[in-house]
């Protein structure tokens, strides 16, 4: 059931399908309102899912989101919310429309399980430069990197001090690169070594 429901998410997921379906069948999966959880790793943590997917969500939605928080959320993230509510591999998160938070008033319920990591206060804490910021992942063991989307439409990845380590034109390779950021961190992040991860473009 969960390999069938791997294989009907779209071509624009191929990194996290062909990611989350070599892990499928060495860890726990299941499914919870939609929400692929896949590869229970409870050496990490007991509720630890090395890649989780939540449904696209609609229009609908995030025009309330927007009327709600008073935002505009760039055409390039209203893409990838029509491909995937959010989206975790590994240490890379990327928000999608918490449940709670299309509440008018809006709140943040953590107990909702599982739940993404909410895209208005993802950017509200980490905007910079007008660009919008959507997604985080480790970069090394003493910082992360950001992914941001520009009034241009383009998907920039930032460290904390500003320094620009990618760049796409297009949500699917921004998706390959971020989710093969984030698999060769996780394989070699005990070896202190800087992550030549901007090489695969």
């Amino acid at each position: 059931m969960m390999k069938s429901k791997l294989e009907s998410l779209p071509n624009s997921l191929s990194a996290f399908k062909e990611y989350a379906g070599e892990i499928l069948e060495q860890y726990p999966s299941k499914e919870e309102e939609n929400v692929l959880l896949i590869g229970n790793d409870v050496s990490v943590a007991p509720l630890f899912y090395k890649a989780i997917i939540w449904p696209p969500t609609s229009r609908h939605s995030i025009a309330r989101y927007e009327q709600i928080h008073e935002i505009e959320i760039p055409i390039a993230i209203k893409e990838l919310l029509a491909i995937a509510n959010g989206i975790e591999v590994l240490s890379l998160r990327i928000c999608g429309l918490s449940k709670s938070m299309l509440n008018d008033p809006p709140t943040l319920d953590r107990s909702v399980r599982p739940m993404c990591l909410d895209l208005h206060i993802q950017n509200k804490t980490n905007r910079k430069n007008g660009y919008f910021c959507f997604a985080s992942s480790h970069w090394s063991s003493k910082e992360n990197v950001n992914y941001f989307v520009t009034p241009e439409g383009d998907f920039v990845a930032l460290l904390k001090n500003g320094k620009e380590v990618g760049r796409w034109d297009a949500p699917e390779p921004f998706l390959s690169d971020a989710i093969s950021q984030a698999i060769e961190y996780d394989i070699s992040h005990g070896e202190g070594n800087e992550k030549p991860w901007w090489k695969m473009w």
